[in-house]
């Protein structure tokens, strides 16, 4: 249980919760802006954040975690996250961007359109595109090496290239089949 904390984050000061948790005899107390802490009869250690009264300077990575991402917000974050070297790090920052992202499609969808920041979310997730692309590719070759057989069977059963191509397989691979059988 020390090992663990239970991080509730809300867009705007939770008022009526925390008067509950008041009333049922746990101490909340802000102990940064934006970060309170609830101590008292809870089974983990229980922090409150809010994150729409966060300094954005100190808490980047807290500030991203809400459905209200404002651009210069995500800006500082993705900044942080790019200057990242340790690959931990970088897996961390990965999920906070994932999380952030799914929650502020818009957002990011403006991003993507900047050229600078464009070349930033690149780079934060470059190790994210570059297997995309490894597996894309290999799926690609085996989808290329399927179709040339399937080609090189129906030219040996004696269908004309035509209808070959005619069912999707391009020019190159039914050229390459002929050459082939």
């Amino acid at each position: 249980a020390e090992e663990l904390t239970v991080s509730l984050v809300r867009d705007v000061y939770p008022e009526e919760m925390i008067n509950e948790m008041t009333r049922a005899g746990l101490v909340v107390e802000e102990k940064y802006k934006g970060i309170y802490y609830v101590t008292g009869n809870v089974l983990f250690p229980t922090q409150i954040v809010v994150t729409g009264i966060l300094d954005s300077e100190l808490h980047k990575w807290l500030k991203v975690l809400t459905m209200k991402l404002n651009r210069e917000d995500a800006d500082l974050f993705v900044e942080a996250a790019r200057e990242l070297t340790e690959p931990g790090d970088k897996i961390n920052a990965d999920a906070v961007f994932e999380v952030s992202a799914s929650a502020n499609k818009k957002v990011y969808d403006e991003m993507r359109r900047d050229p600078y920041m464009c070349n930033a979310l690149r780079e934060l997730m470059k190790e994210e595109i570059e297997e995309e692309l490894r597996i894309n590719s290999e799926k690609g070759k085996e989808i290329g090496r399927e179709q040339l057989a399937d080609a090189i069977k129906r030219l040996r059963s004696g269908e004309n290239s035509e209808s070959i191509e005619a069912s999707g397989i391009d020019r190159a691979t039914v050229e390459l089949a002929q050459t082939l059988k």
